[in-house]
């Protein structure tokens, strides 16, 4: 007799649109999930027109409701590995409760979504970036690669993807994602790392899982298109070498 086949949602909050490449990877994504298919019963919701905390929060819902057994969300902005939701199954199957893949900010200069709290609390930092002073309560974890291992143990991340069992989510108070929280604003994400440390659950950033995020794009002007083109030829001959070709830096063709 097979053993029946855990229940996983797949949601993609979409305001309005997915943008061409975010629906080309979560297609491609999609195709993926074969290779688990003998172990899991995937369904799709796709939450439209609303606001993202309100639309996370349906989503936790329907899936205590439904008895499914755990929840894959993606960003819809975000480009995961097309094997992510297979690689996020396995934690699940190694009994973590919250994974995501590793995000980034849209905005410069495009730090990790990866966050912990300063122990000691509101603490005065320097910015590595201005040399300027602030005080902040946390920091972001610049360098993933530094950690000690791939699962990356944080207070609180982005969900460029992201997989939540169930089971941890009871354990949590309702509502499981908001935009305040202990009388200040925050992101939905933010939120949910709060009330996941209250509930004693821990969230992890898996540093293999590298997640896209698409940007809006940049306006090309007369100062800038040098810049951009040297960038463009870097970027071609990391890419060449990876593929074991000779780099061509030529980006252009010249008149002489």
């Amino acid at each position: 007799m097979s053993t029946p086949r855990k229940k996983v949602l797949w949601v993609i909050p979409s305001f309005q649109v997915i943008f061409p490449k975010a629906l080309a990877k979560f297609l491609t994504t999609a195709i993926n999930t074969h290779v688990v298919a003998d172990k899991y019963q995937f369904s799709v919701w796709v939450p439209e027109r609303e606001l993202l905390h309100t639309a996370m929060n349906r989503a936790v819902e329907n899936l205590i409701i439904q008895d499914f057994d755990a929840m894959i969300v993606s960003d819809d902005d975000c480009l995961p590995p097309e094997d992510a939701i297979a690689r996020l199954l396995k934690h699940y199957e190694d009994g973590l409760d919250v994974v995501a893949g590793v995000g980034y900010m849209r905005g410069f200069p495009h730090t990790t979504t990866a966050g912990r709290y300063f122990p000691e609390g509101a603490t005065l930092t320097i910015d590595t970036l201005t040399k300027a002073p602030r005080l902040t309560g946390f920091e972001w974890i610049e360098k993933l690669e530094d950690e000690a291992n791939d699962l990356v143990p944080v207070d609180f991340c982005g969900f460029p993807i992201v997989m939540m069992r169930t089971a941890a989510l009871k354990k949590m108070v309702a509502p499981w994602f908001g935009t305040e929280i202990d009388g200040g604003g925050c992101t939905h994400d933010v939120y949910f790392g709060r009330k996941a440390q209250r509930a004693g659950v821990q969230i992890y950033v898996d540093r293999t899982i590298d997640c896209g995020h698409i940007t809006e794009g940049p306006v090309v002007t007369g100062q800038n298109r040098s810049i951009k083109r040297d960038l463009w030829k870097a970027i071609q001959s990391v890419e060449a070498l990876r593929a074991g070709q000779e780099p061509n830096a030529q980006g252009s063709q010249q008149h002489v």
